[in-house]
C-alpha cells in the first residue's frame, strides 16, 4: 500500500468490518435451540488477514500484522453485532475471533518461504485458525452460558457441544471460500499496491 496509505487501510478496515458484521448479525442461519448459527463473519475476518498480509508486503512480519489488522476487523465487526443483539456473547466474539485471526497470520507468516503455492499457504493457514475457533468455540460457549448468562452447568455443557456443529460448518466454509475469494481479488489488490 502506498498512495494514500492511511487512508486506504482505514477504508479496507472499516470494509471488511462491516462485512463482518452484516455477514454475522443478518446473513446466517440460526441452529434452532442454541445461540449459535451458521454466518459468513469469519470467512471475511480470515479475507481481511489475507488480504491486509498481502497489501503489507508479503513478508513474514506482514503476515503478522495482517493478523492483528484483520483480528482488529473481525473482532469489531462481529463484536458490534453481539453488542446490540446479545451483549453476554461480546467478550468471547472480541477474543476469539482476534485470536483466530491472529492465528492465521503467523502461520501464514511461518509459510510463506516455503515452497507451497498461494492456494496451499493461505488454505492451510485458515485452516489453523478455523480449528483454533472450532476447539475454543464450544468451551468459550460453556463459561459465556455458566458465568455470564448463569445457565445450568449440565445444560450449558449440551448446548456448547450442540454449538460445535454450527462451528465445524463454519470452519469448513471459511476455511475454503477465503482463499478462494482471497485468490480471485488478487489482481485488484495487485492495482491497490501500485
Amino acid at each position: 500500500m502506498k498512495r494514500n496509505s492511511e487512508l486506504t487501510l482505514l477504508v479496507l478496515m472499516a470494509l471488511f468490518m462491516a462485512l463482518c458484521y452484516v455477514s454475522f448479525m443478518f446473513l446466517k442461519i440460526p441452529i434452532p435451540g442454541t445461540s449459535a448459527s451458521v454466518h459468513f463473519g469469519n470467512a471475511f475476518c480470515l479475507i481481511a488477514v489475507l488480504v491486509f498480509a498481502y497489501l503489507f508486503g508479503g513478508t513474514p512480519k506482514a503476515c503478522i500484522k495482517g493478523g492483528v489488522f484483520g483480528g482488529i476487523c473481525g473482532a469489531l465487526g462481529m463484536g458490534l453485532a453481539d453488542l446490540t443483539s446479545s451483549p453476554a456473547w461480546l467478550p468471547y466474539t472480541l477474543t476469539l475471533k482476534f485470536t483466530f485471526a491472529l492465528i492465521t497470520g503467523l502461520l501464514l507468516a511461518a509459510l510463506v518461504r516455503t515452497r507451497l503455492n498461494e492456494w496451499a499457504r493461505t488454505t492451510i493457514a485458515c485452516a489453523a485458525g478455523m480449528l483454533f475457533n472450532l476447539i475454543a468455540a464450544p468451551v468459550a460457549n460453556y463459561l459465556t452460558l455458566v458465568y455470564m448468562l448463569h445457565s445450568d452447568a449440565e445444560v450449558s455443557g449440551i448446548l456448547a457441544g450442540w454449538s460445535s456443529i454450527p462451528s465445524a460448518v463454519n470452519a469448513v466454509v471459511s476455511t475454503f471460500a477465503a482463499p478462494a475469494i482471497y485468490l480471485a481479488l488478487r489482481p485488484a489488490l495487485r492495482r491497490m499496491k501500485k
